[in-house]
């Protein structure tokens, strides 16, 4: 998870571990054998819940996407 470590201290996001197999779907089965199957374990991210210690559900998409780069 190196990519999370660059945000903010009262980050919190909302996401999904997901396993890919060889032809690009998501394999629960493949969840299991994590150890062996590392390289093919992503979290995808697909929602920002705070973003240093305040709360952005209520804001709208465009204020979201703005924080990152504020």
């Amino acid at each position: 998870m190196e990519a999370l470590t660059d945000l903010p201290e009262g980050t919190v996001v909302d996401g999904e571990v997901v396993a890919i197999d060889e032809s690009g779907r998501p394999d629960f089965n493949l969840l299991q054998k994590f150890r062996a199957e590392e390289s093919r374990i992503h979290y995808y991210i697909f929602d920002l819940l705070r973003w240093k210690d305040r709360d952005v559900p209520g804001f709208s998409l465009v204020e979201r996407r703005c924080l990152g780069s504020a």
